[in-house]
């Protein structure tokens, strides 16, 4: 038996939990989220170790994740599942940033 679980989103429109995930608007939240921390992350190496820039530069734009936790709050999603998945989001994120800033740095010592 599946049953596929729906809630009515903050712009009116019906998300199922899997819809939720596809939506332009879930993958826009993503993208800002992304391109926030490669953004403050690459300031940040100039002033900050690579450890230290690996560390703070999600919490520099942690607001914008807190958003996307917001915006799955109008979902079917359990509390520990919406967790799992913003815990996700921010690990992959996390590897974007270190793989931007090792880019970085080895263009700067070429």
């Amino acid at each position: 038996m599946v049953m596929i679980l729906w809630s009515q989103g903050a712009n009116g429109v019906e998300l199922g939990s899997s819809t939720l995930l596809e939506s332009a608007e879930f993958e826009r939240m993503k993208l800002r989220y992304q391109r926030c921390v490669l953004s403050k992350g690459r300031k940040m190496l100039d002033m900050a170790s690579f450890a230290e820039t690996v560390e703070l530069a999600p919490l520099d734009c942690h607001r914008d994740l807190l958003k996307i936790k917001q915006f799955m709050l109008n979902s079917a999603f359990k509390s520990n599942v919406m967790d799992d998945l913003l815990a996700a989001i921010a690990e992959g994120v996390k590897i974007d940033l270190v793989n931007s800033l090792l880019e970085q740095t080895l263009r700067e010592e070429s």
